[in-house]
């Protein structure tokens, strides 16, 4: 839309309001997810619920069962990490729809049966029957009292016909419905409803008990465009072309198996053969009001069967399209809009006033066709974000099919424009603003364009069309890159990945990466593994395991020693790392692990008995102040005397100390001792320093236990 209209630019405001913390439990169910999966896990947080929104990789080997089986299966076995209930019973299975042999099934959650808005989840299964991706939202916890009465559904009619601003009394449907409302959650209407003055397919929730308007918008999708049979645009290229007419019907209109054009001027009838053949539609004057609609069949058409190449088989039956369509405000012949109305599934292009006509701009017929492509593959696109990348999608396709990056050069004649949009911009995320779908809409374009211009027409259309299958209600652009890198893995085994992060940091629509190369000796594991990626500014947490007949001798980061941890967090990568744990062989009850100074007790993995004897040897360095001073096991020559704050305060300070987890005391081991055990227990060990925080450098101890 050329105009901005605020009636019909309204979306719905964005569904993850607040952050709250993730839920403990969550965290321990992605740890378990990471020990089963068969490669690495990619996760983004919802920070609304604080449980997962996304998770990616290879989750699971493959699966016997249906889709619906396998996705069951996997929900039901990771409900934690979603915050699902544990039999998943409102979640309702709602479709499966295949795509180059990957499977998306689809789930929407329910509360005591009313439909929840917002809240749907999809699968994604592979060609091997292994779920790939999991994404899209789940409200946990939701009490809404629905024993109180409700105003009748006439009222949250009135409320919508108030809020639209018509006089229109339209046919209106009404569904009760659960709507997120901040942190709370409320009975609502959902009422849909068409008119034509404002010009609208509305789609509103009012709350039930009150009957308070909650939010609502437009699902027409609005861009300025033009088209006619050039095979482009009057302003690139003025050469009028005889082109073939495909998919006719024996009607002898333009109507065929997938479109029907229709002029809507006022007195003049739809376009008739003007021969010599029966199909034959030869108006040679562009001034011809029958002219837009051979444009309108003919690119309709070709972007049609472009998208049918690509896969889409969504649009089976014909698609009224619309020319010459009047002013649905003011009844002016002359239209400056263009518009894809998802309700009538079908396309209407005005003549222009001060713009030049629509129909005759090709970019803008595959443009509103996109709009139409993107909402049968996910229909439920009401927020800001959301309208940004239906317009930055419906750009780029069109503007792929054109082999240009502008779009809008014919259409904006009248004004002494260039163009209306041009692709090839320096927009970035943080360019977003929220306030139009369009402008925000150019950085989605722009994004798009760039991953062609470094992969190749071919590959980025296949890419960025597969890439809406993943999209979950409601996208956002890290949505959206999730589907694309998603889209990557699947069509090409992420060969591109390098190349799509880059243009994805470099558009600020993620943080720049990080790599941390996790890797582990023989005798344990190191959990993730491998080469991980982690946004800069994100915490990444490992969990180092021996294996039986193992212990964790040291953990290297940065080829820096730790010490013997079971878990090392990252917090506010803003580097690249490198981390690697070290295992060590129990041989006859002889171990050997490093003591960090900037720790007070650490699990060193060794379990003792009552009556056990164990030798301690020790050597190392600790730097215990900010003047550079340190010391050795047997610790510094001064003791904690007047403060008394040291673990063993009458002992050297900064010394090396240890005790038995639960009932033992602490016992001070500096450069060697040997200790009967009183008690029974891990074998803890720390550094004599209650401001231990700020310490550097480590101990190796050398332990050995002998059996009683």
């Amino acid at each position: 839309m050329f105009k901005p209209d605020p009636k019909s630019s309204k979306y719905l405001a964005a569904f993850e309001p607040q952050q709250e913390e993730m839920r403990s439990r969550s965290i321990s169910a992605l740890k378990t997810l990471h020990e089963k999966a068969s490669g690495r896990v990619k996760i983004r947080w919802n920070l609304r619920t604080g449980a997962v929104h996304s998770v990616r990789g290879l989750l699971t080997e493959s699966q016997k069962g249906t889709a619906q089986d396998i996705a069951d299966r996997f929900l039901s076995e990771n409900h934690e990490l979603f915050g699902i209930s544990a039999d998943v019973s409102e979640l309702h299975f709602t479709s499966v729809e295949e795509r180059r042999g990957v499977k998306h099934v689809k789930y929407q959650q329910h509360y005591r049966g009313l439909e929840v808005i917002g809240a749907e989840m999809t699968v994604h299964i592979d060609q091997s029957n292994r779920v790939q991706m999991v994404n899209g939202n789940y409200f946990p916890g939701i009490q809404v009292d629905l024993s109180t009465s409700s105003v009748s559904e006439n009222t949250a009619i009135e409320a919508t016909l108030q809020a639209i601003q018509t006089d229109e009394q339209p046919a209106a449907q009404t569904d009760l419905v659960i709507f997120p409302q901040g942190d709370q959650y409320v009975r609502a209407y959902k009422v849909t409803m068409k008119t034509k003055n404002p010009l609208g397919d509305w789609v509103f929730f009012v709350e039930a008990s009150t009957g308070t308007l909650l939010d609502g918008y437009n699902a027409i999708r609005f861009v300025t465009g033009t088209g006619n049979l050039y095979n482009s645009n009057p302003e690139r290229d003025d050469k009028i072309v005889t082109a073939k007419l495909s998919n006719l019907d024996e009607s002898g209109s333009l109507s065929g198996t997938y479109f029907c054009v229709q002029n809507a001027e006022d007195g003049v009838g739809n376009a008739t053969p003007t021969g010599p053949g029966s199909y034959d539609f030869l108006y040679a004057d562009p001034a011809n009001t029958h002219f837009d609609e051979v444009m309108a069949y003919y690119h309709l058409s070709k972007v049609a069967e472009f998208f049918r190449n690509l896969g889409h088989t969504e649009h089976v039956t014909p698609m009224p399209a619309h020319v010459h369509v009047p002013d649905p405000y003011t009844g002016n012949a002359k239209y400056d809009n263009a518009y894809y109305s998802a309700f009538e599934n079908a396309i209407y292009f005005g003549h222009g006033e001060t713009l030049n006509d629509l129909a005759k701009e090709a970019a803008v017929i595959y443009h509103e066709y996109t709009h139409s492509v993107i909402h049968a593959i996910q229909p439920f696109m009401a927020t800001q974000e959301a309208g940004a990348l239906h317009e930055g999608y419906a750009d780029y396709f069109a503007c792929s099919l054109t082999s240009d990056p502008k779009i809008g050069e014919f259409v904006v004649g009248q004004l002494g424009k260039e163009f209306l949009r041009d692709l090839r911009n320096e927009k970035t995320y943080e360019d977003y603003t929220g306030n139009s779908v369009h402008d925000d809409g150019e950085i989605w374009g722009a994004t798009c364009w760039e991953i062609q211009e470094a992969l190749g027409r071919h590959v980025a259309d296949l890419l960025i069309y597969q890439s809406l299958w993943y999209l979950p209600q409601n996208a956002t652009f890290a949505d959206a890159y999730d589907a694309i890198v998603q889209a990557d893995t699947i069509l090409f085994d992420s060969d591109h990945l390098e190349e799509l992060e880059q243009i994805f940091e470099e558009k600020k629509i993620i943080a720049t990466t990080c790599k941390i190369v996790a890797s582990a000796s023989t005798g344990g594991n190191i959990v993730p593994s491998g080469t991980v990626s982690v946004n800069q500014g994100v915490d990444q947490t490992f969990t180092i395991t021996p294996n039986t007949g193992y212990v964790i001798q040291d953990v290297l980061v940065d080829e820096s020693s730790v010490g013997a941890v079971t878990i090392y967090t990252f917090t506010n990568v803003a580097a690249s790392h490198t981390i690697k744990a070290m295992f060590a062989l129990q041989n006859q009850g002889t171990y050997t692990v490093a003591v960090p100074g900037n720790t007070q007790w650490m699990d060193s993995g060794i379990t003792i008995n009552v009556g056990d004897v164990i030798s301690f040897a020790a050597q190392g360095t600790v730097v215990y102040d900010s003047k550079g001073n340190s010391c050795g096991p047997a610790g510094a020559s001064w003791t904690d005397t007047r403060d008394k704050k040291d673990p063993l305060w009458q002992k050297p300070h900064a010394g090396l100390i240890g005790k038995i987890q639960g009932i033992g005391s602490s016992f001070f081991i500096g450069s060697a001792y040997k200790v009967k055990a009183a008690s029974s227990g891990k074998l803890l060990l720390g550094i004599n320093d209650y401001w231990y925080q700020g310490n550097s450098g480590k101990f190796t101890v050398t332990i050995r236990v002998e059996k009683v």
